[in-house]
This record gives structure tokens, sequence and C-alpha cells, in this order.
């Protein structure tokens, strides 16, 4: 068995998030091959600055972050590890070893990443289905129909008939009124004459008999 083939498994110092030496067992999580840990700008075991300051050497100008730290990695470690690990599952991802994948385990802890199968479904929509242009149906036009035209021809007839006999019956009735109005009046005046006439000798025989009694006394 070669030096680097040891049992991860079965080593008592063995934890996913610190690894051995940085090497973590295959299908666990890992940042470009090494641990959690490894990778972590705040690793003190690999930051020059704090090394250099545990030496008493103040005067040096070392990085104070870790030097196995990768600077596309390290927004990662604003949350922890079992956030990282846990969105990394749920995106499929094992390795992180590209700004791409990075991105998308941050989308996926903050809750912005649509499941895989909307997001395949919107790529779809977007490159393969090409908007449709409406569809308008034929304009409608007017058919001619024998039947429709016959009934309409009935109805015109019928109220032409019923206004020529409404017509007719008033003129009927205005034309007997003239007829009957001449005898009507004549009569009237006839009978009127009739009754003056009696009526008006009266009159002058009494306005007579009157004055003879008033001036001559005479009865």
């Amino acid at each position: 068995m070669g030096k680097n083939a040891f049992n991860l498994a079965e080593d008592a110092r063995y934890d996913p998030k610190y690894g051995i030496n940085g090497r973590v067992k295959k299908g666990e999580f890992s940042i470009d091959g090494k641990s959690w840990n490894y990778r972590d700008p705040q690793n003190k075991d690999s930051n020059e600055q704090y090394q250099a300051d545990r030496r008493g050497d103040n005067g040096s100008a070392e990085d104070n972050w870790s030097k196995n730290a990768y600077q596309y990695t390290n927004p990662l470690y604003d949350y922890s590890y079992g956030q990282v690990r846990d969105a990394a599952k749920a995106t499929g991802i094992t390795n992180v070893n590209s700004q791409g994948e990075v991105d998308q385990l941050l989308k996926q802890i903050r809750g912005e990443n649509k499941p895989k199968a909307e997001e395949f479904k919107d790529d779809f929509v977007k490159k393969k289905v090409k908007p449709k242009p409406p569809v308008y149906g034929p304009k409608k036009s007017f058919t001619y129909n024998p039947d429709t035209q016959a009934a309409f021809d009935r109805e015109e007839a019928r109220q032409a008939k019923s206004k020529s006999q409404a017509a007719s019956t008033t003129s009927s009735q205005i034309s007997n009124a003239a007829q009957t109005e001449p005898s009507v009046t004549t009569d009237f005046k006839s009978n009127i004459k009739k009754s003056l006439k009696p009526n008006l000798a009266y009159s002058l025989d009494n306005a007579a008999e009157t004055l003879r009694e008033k001036f001559m006394g005479q009865p």
C-alpha cells in the first residue's frame, strides 16, 4: 500500500471538515481537492503573518491570510461549513473548483436557485421555443340565405299592408265625417229657424199688447 493510500475512514484523526493534511475521502465535499479547513483564509496554520508574529518577526510583510486559500472561494467562508456542504449536496457539487460553482453554491444558500427541472425548462423555452405569431380567424362575411331573405320580404310586405289598411281606415272615417256634418248642421239650423219664427211672433204680439195697455189703457 502506497504512502498516499492510507485508509482515512479508519484514522481516528479524520474529520471531513479538516481532513488529514488537507486530504479528504473520495466523495467528500472539498474545495479544489482539499478540505474546508485547508482552504480557509483564516487558517492560522498556513497564515504567514500569524506564523511570523509567533516567531517575533514584527517587521515582516507577509499576507494576513492563508496561502492555501483562493480568492474566488473566500466568499463561501462567510457561511458555515455545514451550510456550504449541504448546498453542495443539493446542487450535486462535490469538489468546488470554479467561479461558476461558487456562484451556484451562494445562490443555493441564499435561496436564489431554481430547481434543476425548472431551470432546464426555462433554458429550453428560451433556446428552443420561438414565439408564434398570433393566429386570427377568417373575417366573417355576409352569406345570402334565400329563406332568410324571404322572411324579411314577408315581414316588410306585412308592415306595408298594415300601414296601408290603417291609412285607408283613417281616410274613410274622415270622409264619412265630412259627408255627415253638412246634413247635421243643416238640420240644426233649420230647427233653429223654425223655433225662432213662432217665438219671435209671440214676442212681437206680447210687446204690442203691453204698449196698448200702457199708453191707451185698453186691454
